[in-house]
């Protein structure tokens, strides 16, 4: 369900000065290339609900970020994801000062708690922003992109966002081992192809004798023998 809560800067103890870029100008150089570079960055991987509890009740956050991402085993879903992740590490460390939490789930394993908030693999990566304090949440709106997640955490901020209220004891985790649910589908998927070997195979040898029994007759009609 939408709200217009009007949550102001004041509510969240957090002031328009704090998310200015220019508080970060004239910076020491080293630290600011560390930080591009992901050295010194906090991002917390949420698979069970003491993680989720832990995230969400972390001291002295305001806003409690979770990137949903796509965490299958295969090579084009590899290569979204370390994108992804390098876009959501560098947004946390260009807001590394400000009381914001950040944290990533794998939503191809938790599909149940991905779809509360109408996310899928197909809108993925995706970002929900959580104001515990609210119990509200703001889901991101566009791509996935560094401008994009900036422009969104200033305007949930600013109170520009749409919120949308959330039950508390919804905001749960399946019980499920992603590693297990990983290890299944390659099992499943190397059962698939020796299934598919097999029937290809047969279909040869039935090819392979067909063809054999039309030679030995074309054989036999040329001697007269049929």
């Amino acid at each position: 369900m939408k709200h217009n809560l009007n949550i102001k800067e004041d509510d969240l103890n957090i002031k328009t000065n704090d998310y200015n870029d220019s508080n970060y100008a004239g910076k020491d150089k080293n630290k600011d290339s560390n930080l591009s570079k992901g050295k010194i960055t906090d991002i917390s991987y949420i698979n069970d609900n003491k993680n989720l509890e832990e995230f969400l009740n972390s001291y002295g956050k305001k806003i409690y970020f979770i990137g949903f991402f796509d965490g299958k085993e295969n090579n084009s879903s590899k290569k979204l994801f370390n994108k992804s992740y390098d876009i959501y590490e560098d947004i946390k460390n260009k807001n590394n000062e400000k009381p914001l939490n950040f944290g990533w789930i794998n939503a191809t394993c938790q599909e149940r708690f991905s779809s509360i908030f109408n996310i899928n693999e197909y809108s993925l990566p995706n970002l929900i922003a959580f104001i515990p304090s609210k119990s509200v949440y703001a889901i991101l709106s566009g791509n996935f992109e560094t401008e994009n997640l900036q422009n969104f955490i200033e305007k949930l901020i600013r109170g520009q966002i749409n919120l949308y209220q959330y039950d508390k004891k919804l905001i749960t985790l399946d019980k499920i081992n992603c590693e297990e649910i990983i290890e299944n589908k390659e099992f499943l998927i190397e059962g698939e192809d020796l299934i598919i070997k097999e029937v290809l195979e047969e279909d040869r040898i039935k090819r392979e004798y067909i063809n054999n029994d039309n030679e030995i007759n074309e054989n036999k009609n040329e001697k007269g023998e049929l």
